[in-house]
């Protein structure tokens, strides 16, 4: 990877990558291209229309006309892309665009010789059920296919988990948000003067395609509504709703749905408050009119499978209209669709199904000073987020793993695969039953997340966090403070993962000692989870009152017994010997953690959370609570999960708890000499 790192430095050796992709044409996905392309300053592309229309296919092309033709063949755009000198294929797929099975076609043949990457901005047909009926053959052929892309990239955690739930390698999946448009920021005053509105008038706006899941057809019921509600004010509403050919929508089996619009507003009498434009718009001029609007809305409906002889689910991504919206840093009134699902952290959110009356209370609400300024803080916070400059350096890093990946010889030993352990037919019944599913030989996903299992002592792990839930996380959930979680005994990241994939759960620290475990813990979190990772810092040290270095017995096959307390140790390693497992010693590092607890708890003070802590360590907690005792940081923890193994050790234990002002239940194990206990403590209930 070194040297051809090196090469790509070289502006001269910039990397080359083929995109298949509508481009400069009246259409989302060429858009969207448009912006990532002019953002990627260290490539060089050449643009691959997935029509047969042209021969000219290496250059940026002003094409007429959307490229909605499916009915030709990507045989010979593979052969094209195939002899150029790309390194990289990058698809933007769509199913208006794409015919499926030559879409897949297309990527059996690609795969061989390039690396390719494919963004889906809507899932396979056939992934869309209740729409689509395909076999369970056609399904599977499906799946393998897109296993085998070098990189598969989706906006929404919705997406992510569709795909796992049809055993896509999770791995080969990676969360980017759209990217967000950055619109030059007009003057309200000097826009209005322009379209010739009054100062005084409270003006709406929405934006996109004409389609009836969009909400017009409510929001323009609604006006009326809303002016009762505001009454000393004139309303103008700007529809800027283009004109759509390709629309499937059940009202208008013989207008277009424009057209349908204009009748019902000139059928409500509304000539004067409501103007529909239809024209295909440029950025610059679709800010104009959002731009000098007060409150803009995206008022989707739940799905568009909520509605009969349409041809869309929620599987369908989130619409590229929104980021207008977003960029006219203006206050969003949004239903709660999946389609538009990443404006809920920036938008007044109604819920589905929409009427007037709602629509009209949300308007009196939105224009409330308070509620304004909150709103635009989180605009604010969403284009930050989120804006093209970021997307496309992500993209890049991606783009360069991908290259120096499938430039690496290929490996094709089985050896390893002979060692990987295998879920049982007993353990994946209990699993199913218990409402996940297993892919793979050892993977599992539940409640959105996805582990690998490594041995039966993970299985043992896994079960207990997700089918026991030995952890009560509605503690939590139905608490309106936001939360620090401290996973002190990570081991293979199940707890971490749990308490990350809350939402009110906003930071996790995640300790473990053990190298193969770290390595493992690793794996689930950041490869198989990078939706949650960013939530989550792991320390490869375990706790103690010094910082030291010491030699710890381990076994890969007990792995959660594995301790550092000298005499949790000893037994562990007396307990392997009975059971005849090969057992060897591992150097462990431990550090006292007072210095990064102290940023921690201050970060919580600073950013208003709490703190959650959860410990088991095998043993080594009677060292630990002492040591938060003695630097005062124990009375600051809200919620304590510990797991204790030395019934010697319980009388501490709890009198510490008492001390520090903790009501909590002990439950015991069969023998009485270890158990669970959940403490709360009395002043931060």
């Amino acid at each position: 990877m070194g040297k051809l790192c090196k090469l790509f430095k070289n502006k001269a050796l910039k990397p080359k990558i083929a995109v298949v992709s509508t481009y400069k044409t009246n259409c989302g996905i060429a858009e969207y291209s448009n912006f990532l392309y002019n953002h990627l300053k260290n490539f060089e592309f050449k643009v691959f229309p997935p029509v047969e229309k042209t021969d000219r296919s290496n250059d940026l092309l002003q094409i007429e006309g959307r490229f909605w033709n499916k009915k030709e063949s990507l045989e010979n755009l593979a052969c094209k892309i195939l002899s150029s000198d790309c390194q990289i294929v990058h698809v933007q797929h769509e199913n208006g665009i794409f015919d499926e099975k030559s879409f897949l076609s297309f990527i059996k043949k690609v795969r061989l010789h390039k690396p390719i990457v494919v963004t889906f901005h809507t899932l396979l047909a056939s992934f869309q059920e209740n729409v689509y009926p395909t076999s369970e053959e056609y399904i599977n052929d499906c799946v393998n296919t897109l296993n085998k892309l070098n990189l598969i990239i989706i906006h929404t955690e919705i997406h992510r988990n569709i795909l796992i739930s049809k055993n896509i390698c999770p791995e080969k999946i990676k969360i980017i948000p759209h990217g967000q448009y950055l619109a030059r920021n007009h003057d309200k005053s000097e826009l209005r003067k322009k379209l010739g509105i009054d100062n005084d008038t409270l003006v709406l706006g929405a934006h996109g395609f004409a389609s009836e899941f969009k909400g017009y057809t409510e929001l323009i019921e609604a006006i009326p509504e809303i002016q009762k509600k505001i009454k000393n004010k004139k309303i103008l509403l700007f529809c800027l709703a283009c004109s759509n050919n390709s629309s499937n929508d059940t009202i208008t089996t013989k207008l277009e749905y424009s057209d349908f619009m204009k009748e019902k507003v000139n059928k409500m009498g509304l000539n004067s408050k409501i103007k529909i434009i239809e024209n295909f718009l440029t950025q610059d001029e679709i800010q104009e009119y959002l731009q000098a609007c007060d409150i803009l809305f995206a008022l989707y409906k739940k799905n568009v499978g909520d509605m009969p002889d349409t041809n869309m689910t929620c599987a369908t991504c989130q619409s590229g209209a929104i980021r207008s919206l977003i960029a006219a840093k203006r206050p969003i009134i949004a239903s709660d669709s999946s389609f538009i699902k990443d404006l809920e952290e920036c938008s007044y959110t109604l819920a589905n199904p929409l009427d007037s009356k709602t629509i009209s209370c949300a308007v009196k609400e939105v224009l409330k000073e308070k509620t304004t300024k909150a709103l635009l803080k989180d605009v604010e916070k969403k284009i930050k987020r989120t804006n093209w400059d970021k997307i496309s350096q992500i993209h890049s890093e991606w783009y360069n793993q991908v290259i120096s990946e499938f430039s690496q010889p290929k490996n094709d030993s089985n050896s390893n695969s002979e060692d990987c352990y295998v879920i049982d037919e007993t353990k994946k019944d209990l699993l199913n039953k218990k409402g996940f599913s297993c892919f793979g030989k050892n993977k599992v996903y539940a409640d959105g997340i996805v582990f690998e299992l490594d041995s039966n002592t993970d299985f043992g792990t896994f079960e207990e966090v997700f089918i026991r839930k030995i952890y009560n996380t509605k503690l939590i959930e139905k608490s309106n403070n936001k939360f620090i979680f401290i996973d002190v005994g990570a081991n293979i990241g199940c707890t971490s993962l749990l308490f990350a994939n809350l939402k009110n759960v906003t930071d996790v620290y995640s300790f473990e000692p053990f190298l193969p475990t770290i390595k493992q813990c690793r794996r689930n979190i950041v490869d198989l989870n990078s939706n949650l990772s960013s939530k989550i810092k792991i320390f490869d040290f375990g706790w103690s009152n010094k910082n030291k270095t010491i030699t710890a017995p381990y076994c890969k096959n007990f792995s959660n017994s594995a301790s550092t307390e000298s005499q949790s140790a000893h037994r562990y390693s007396n307990c392997l010997k009975f059971y005849n497992e090969p057992v060897y010693n591992e150097k462990v590092k431990l550090k006292n953690p007072i210095r990064i607890l102290n940023k921690i708890f201050f970060e919580s003070i600073l950013k208003k959370r709490k703190i959650c802590l959860k410990i088991d360590c095998e043993g080594a907690e009677s060292e630990f609570l002492p040591l938060l005792d003695e630097h005062r940081l124990l009375k600051k923890v809200s919620y304590l999960f510990l797991e204790w193994h030395n019934i010697n050790d319980l009388e501490k234990i709890e009198n510490l708890l008492h001390k520090n002002n903790f009501n909590f239940s002990n439950k015991f194990s069969e023998n009485k000499n270890t158990g669970e206990i959940l403490a709360l403590n009395g002043k931060k209930k």
